[in-house]
């Protein structure tokens, strides 16, 4: 703050526009954040993994306790007691509170939430969280008319992730009847399982489905299914002269884990929020009418 008044800001300035920042992020959280969340579709995670792999990141689990905060009296009462759950240091005793005094749908676990990814929590929650130890609980935070209290019960961190740890399951039917006929059969396959219809009577060789590395697939078809994303085909490949119609049936991490799909979820979450965020000030720039009275 003293840095702040030496350059001629002052206090309640800098608070009411920090106060202002995080009002606008709630707002846009709370109007547009469910409808966003709903538009990423899980075949879009994995293309976005797919082609850009992940910078890395981390996930908790933490257990929640909501007070209600909405009107004056509450308010007061709900502090009182929220400054005392702050103080447990049991993860039982967290629980009890919560199944007693939580208003949150999780209060019947004891406050449980699943792993979350930590960029896909809201800010000001992401940041408390962010600087507890496991097992810590969390100072009280008033946040959209109540106040939570947050236990961090585990982390996991995730190094940089790369495409190179997706493994791609692809299929290649390969047609006589050149490209033609590759696309009139696209048009009539939903999935990979309908090539299995068309390929019924032809040798068993022109059928191909196979699930490989990324690395290791053929340069043609690791170029190709880098731009396709799942269930949809590709007509451009050859093989023996004849034309080929490629698949790409799943993509999915070589390791048996969801943290990486978990983090490029949140990373898209954040980036569309803000990219609506912009579009929503413009419009309401453009519906203001500004007065001045000044004259």
């Amino acid at each position: 703050m003293a840095i702040l008044e030496e350059s001629g800001i002052e206090r309640e300035s800098f608070r009411a526009f920090i106060e202002a920042g995080v009002a606008w992020r709630q707002l846009v959280r709370n109007q547009f954040g469910p409808s966003v969340r709903a538009s990423i579709l899980d075949h879009q995670i994995r293309r976005t993994l797919a082609t850009t792999g992940t910078e890395g990141g981390m996930r908790v689990l933490v257990s929640e306790i909501v007070l209600p905060a909405r009107d004056p009296n509450t308010a007061v009462a709900s502090r009182e007691r929220a400054v005392r759950i702050a103080a447990l240091q049991d993860e039982d005793e967290f629980a009890a509170a919560a199944r007693r005094y939580s208003i949150a749908a999780s209060a019947d676990r004891g406050g449980e939430v699943g792993w979350e990814s930590l960029d896909a929590l809201p800010d000001g929650i992401s940041d408390t969280v962010a600087g507890l130890e496991v097992g810590e609980v969390s100072n009280p935070i008033e946040y959209e008319g109540n106040i939570a209290i947050l236990l961090l019960r585990d982390i996991e961190r995730v190094q940089e992730g790369t495409k190179e740890a997706l493994l791609i399951d692809y299929a290649l039917l390969r047609l006589e009847g050149g490209v033609a006929e590759a696309a009139e059969v696209a048009k009539e396959v939903d999935d990979c399982g309908d090539l299995y219809r068309f390929a019924r009577n032809l040798p068993e060789d022109r059928l191909i489905r196979d699930v490989v590395p990324s690395p290791e697939l053929p340069a043609d078809v690791r170029a190709a299914v880098a731009v396709l994303d799942v269930n949809e085909s590709s007509t451009e490949l050859t093989r023996n002269g004849n034309a080929v119609l490629l698949m790409l049936c799943e993509r999915r991490p070589a390791l048996k884990s969801n943290i990486d799909f978990d983090i490029v979820g949140g990373q898209i979450l954040n980036l569309r929020l803000s990219n609506t965020a912009a579009h929503y000030l413009a419009e309401l720039r453009a519906s203001t009418n500004v007065i001045d009275l000044t004259n």
